[in-house]
């Protein structure tokens, strides 16, 4: 990253330029391209739930072994959503 009064090079995690003192801003494609781990994990999470309702639908089992990992995963997901949003 770059300082836009002077030029110079700045740390990516920098909010003041070394060089010049003067404040730097990330541009929003930066900012839009970090990810969090905890959404990332939530996600998956949810997409896990998901196929596992799937196959509890598609068979004739009534495995409470798998509704409880079903269940695991999708509440997991929701707090993983909590708290990356709470990061945020």
């Amino acid at each position: 990253m770059f300082c836009n009064k002077c030029g110079n090079q700045v740390p990516d995690n920098a909010e003041i330029c070394p060089s010049c003192q003067s404040p730097v801003s990330q541009s929003p494609a930066q900012k839009k391209n970090k990810t969090s781990v905890l959404g990332t994990i939530a996600a998956l999470l949810y997409i896990a739930s998901l196929v596992l309702i799937v196959i509890l639908f598609l068979s004739d089992s009534d495995d409470m072994g798998l509704i409880r990992v079903t269940a695991g995963c999708f509440i997991f997901g929701c707090v993983f959503t909590v708290l990356d949003r709470i990061k945020k």
